[in-house]
């Protein structure tokens, strides 16, 4: 559902936000939620075109997330000011948003470049971000997900979804998510076979 803004449905499949806009699920993403709080481990894919690159202070532009607010969030895949791919979680470790745990940042954004995006955390809590099938920064996340995780929280695209714009200008070619980690087979496999 576009709750605000404008978005334009590409003949060849695909979705582009070209200005401020959000993309949100109608209600709370308790299935996705339920499904990761049992596996203690996700997957988030997304095949996007980067738009035109806006900055924000200290802040991320959404490419998708699963939160309620910029402070109040399961998890964040978006771009940093720094022009920098990057994915924040929520475990039993950090606070209400990630930002007190391991925040992975990677890959340089380049404006209409078509971008494989993929972040795994499986059970034990080892992350890894990955740009067009490479690895490229990988920790330890650990902590739990479903005793912290909020089942009220909804799915977005392109932006936050109360409270402050965090566009995220570019074109949506697919976007999954996973209730357990990919291997890194799984994600070369995902990158050679496009969208």
């Amino acid at each position: 559902q576009v709750e605000r803004g404008s978005v334009n449905w590409l003949p060849e499949g695909g979705m582009a936000i070209a200005q401020s806009a959000l993309v949100a699920s109608t209600g709370p993403a308790e299935k996705l939620i339920t499904a990761i709080g049992d596996s203690n481990a996700l997957t988030v894919e997304a095949w996007v075109r980067q738009g035109r690159v806006l900055t924000y202070q200290n802040a991320i532009g959404r490419i998708v997330t699963l939160s309620r607010q910029p402070e109040q969030r399961n998890f964040t895949l978006g771009l940093t000011e720094r022009r920098k791919y990057a994915f924040t979680l929520r475990t039993g470790n950090t606070g209400n948003d990630g930002a007190s745990g391991k925040f992975l940042e990677g890959g340089d954004a380049q404006e209409n470049q078509l971008v494989h995006l993929v972040y795994t955390r499986d059970s034990a809590g080892n992350a890894t971000l990955y740009v067009n099938g490479q690895a490229v920064r990988s920790d330890r996340l650990e902590g739990n997900l479903k005793t912290v995780w909020e089942n009220t929280f909804r799915l977005a695209l392109g932006n936050e979804l109360l409270g402050a714009d965090r566009t995220w200008r570019g074109t949506y070619h697919l976007v999954a998510v996973y209730g357990r980690a990919l291997s890194p087979d799984e994600v070369s496999q995902n990158f050679a076979a496009r969208f």
